[in-house]
């Protein structure tokens, strides 16, 4: 059953409009001093990440997110429509969820959905525990 939802997500994921690549995990947690509880998560804190994990990294972009996802997302509070409102453009940004934990194995509905596109988006990881994803969760 677990194969069946992963191929099905990888699916869903390739047909995305944005480049989103399933990899391989990395138990490295040294880049755990850059990361956004995810549920604390809004415009202002996640340009911060991205600049501090920039400054250190070679102007390499990466959101970094950890706790137990419990918030709800719709149209205006996706994690891509907040990236939509940070001052910084043209960039490349990877957003690794490895140390989230989501209730029932399931990515939120609207998580990255609803209807924002970020272009900006070119790489999602998730933990390997995902079993289901919600509605909308992608876009």
């Amino acid at each position: 059953m677990k194969k069946i939802i992963l191929i099905i997500l990888l699916i869903i994921l390739l047909s995305c409009r944005n480049s989103i690549t399933l990899v391989e995990k990395i138990s490295d947690t040294s880049d755990l001093e850059y990361a956004l509880e995810i549920d604390e998560a809004n415009p202002q804190n996640m340009e911060e990440a991205l600049k501090r994990y920039a400054a250190d990294h070679n102007g390499q972009y990466k959101l970094i997110f950890t706790g137990t996802s419990t918030k709800k997302y719709d149209i205006w509070t996706s994690i891509s429509q907040m990236l939509e409102k940070i001052s910084l453009k043209n960039i490349k940004i990877e957003i690794s969820l490895d140390n989230v934990i989501f209730p029932n194995n399931k990515i939120p509905d609207n998580l990255f959905g609803a209807n924002a596109i970020n272009k900006s988006i070119v790489k999602i990881t998730f933990p390997d525990t995902i079993t289901e994803i919600g509605e909308y969760s992608i876009y």
